[in-house]
């Protein structure tokens, strides 16, 4: 959830060549990064690399100490720690500084602290995959990109997202603090499945009986194209409580608003953003409790409770990836999108999303334990973010009392729901 995590770096961060002729491919072996920690340690001593960033690369090899094994082979080659610090020219030593800060953006990129812009994507995929080899592609991020995650890292703020009750700080030596959990119960929500899309992505869902999960319209979209179009059903997969891929049995079902390229203007704050999703009922007879769609009611403030699977460096969550938070948003009138403003360092208290969790419910109130209700208002939808990370965003999600979306959800699961009733 998103709800994923990141002062002035002026150059842009770049992939360098590698020092040896002939690169090490090798995957990391577990533990290698000892090497690269104790040339950062060193490099801090003489000089050659300042607190800030080292600080920054600790940070991100925090989330994947696989970076600093790629980029010490890289530099080392077949040569010992103690053989690059005395042979190392000056220039030897800002590759290695350079490729460490590129590959700590990357892992950034990769652990959802960032969203990359799309025009990146072909370019960083083939990177993303080989941050711990020593022959990872070269990259150029763009500096503004650059310089939001070098911010970040450097703050080291992380959030769980949904969000713990507190900040999650990287300590020295980037031993990651527990945050305190929130008291809930996994069995309550059984319900809250994870979504695969295939070889795309992952979201969240919500099951509402019948066979039919609710999930975010655009995670079931190929945009890709001229035209906006269904995602083939055979690519997408709901994963059971138990684990269990189970394939549609039908198209997604899918608001035509979405589908219009215009809908931004036509349709304000992604109020048409979900989907319907239909597996075999025999496989969802266990799946309990269900989510009870219900209407809001009142204007004013509100309690809410999110879920997801998304993005996040909280390592005390299930052991599935689900992550539980609740926060208070602010509604002038009852059918209205669900807005909140999100800042993870002037707020490190609240939850938000991140990548992954599109299509989590959105519950009324805090319903943390087992045989309290699932009344289920919203899902979650997107975020916007000029620093383009949910770390600092606005966060929107759809409010299924707004009688056009209320209307075009009942025309898919059937007027016999209590909620689609007159």
């Amino acid at each position: 959830m998103n709800p994923g995590p990141l002062l002035c770096l002026v150059m842009i961060l770049s992939g360098c060549q590698a020092i040896q002729s002939t690169p090490v491919v090798t995957p990391p072996v577990p533990g290698n990064d000892v090497v690269g920690r104790v040339l950062i340690e060193r490099l801090q001593q003489r000089g050659s690399l300042s607190k800030d960033d080292s600080k920054v690369i600790t940070t991100a090899a925090a989330l994947n100490p696989g970076l600093l094994v790629g980029a010490t082979n890289k530099a080392l080659g077949m040569n010992t720690a103690t053989v690059f610090l005395s042979r190392a020219s000056d220039e030897d030593i800002a590759t290695f500084r350079t490729d460490l800060l590129n590959r700590a953006a990357l892992q950034a990129i990769n652990s959802g602290i960032v969203t990359s812009p799309p025009t990146l994507k072909d370019e960083i995929k083939p990177a993303l995959g080989k941050i711990a080899y020593a022959d990872m592609p070269s990259v150029v991020i763009p500096e503004k990109l650059s310089s939001d995650i070098y911010k970040i890292l450097l703050n080291q703020v992380f959030i769980a997202n949904p969000a713990c009750d507190q900040r999650i700080a990287l300590l020295d030596r980037s031993t990651p603090t527990r945050c305190q959990e929130i008291e809930w119960d996994r069995k309550q929500f059984v319900s809250v499945l994870k979504i695969e899309i295939s070889p795309r992505s992952k979201c969240t869902g919500v099951f509402i009986g019948g066979g039919k999960i609710l999930t975010a319209a655009h995670c079931v979209i190929d945009s890709t194209g001229r035209r906006d179009r269904r995602i083939d059903s055979s690519l997408i997969k709901v994963l059971s409580p138990s684990g269990k891929r189970l394939s549609l049995v039908s198209a997604p079902m899918v608001p035509d608003e979405v589908l219009n390229s215009d809908c931004s203007s036509k349709c304000g704050d992604n109020d048409y953003d979900f989907a319907v999703l239909k597996v075999a009922e025999t496989d969802t007879t266990a799946w309990t409790p269900v989510a009870n769609l219900t209407n809001v009611s009142s204007p004013g403030s509100r309690r809410i409770t999110i879920a997801g699977y998304g993005e996040s460096n909280y390592s005390g969550g299930q052991p599935d990836g689900l992550l539980i938070g609740p926060l208070t948003v602010n509604l002038s009138a009852p059918r209205q999108s669900f807005v909140w403003d999100f800042d993870a360092v002037a707020n490190p208290i609240g939850s938000s999303f991140c990548r992954g969790d599109s299509g989590g419910p959105i519950f009324d109130g805090e319903p943390m334990k087992v045989g309290i209700p699932l009344q289920l208002i919203g899902l979650i939808s997107r975020y916007v973010s000029s620093s383009n990370t949910c770390l600092m965003a606005q966060a929107y999600a759809v409010n299924f009392s707004q009688p056009g979306p209320k209307k075009k959800l009942c025309s898919f699961i059937g007027s016999e729901s209590s909620f689609c009733a007159p």
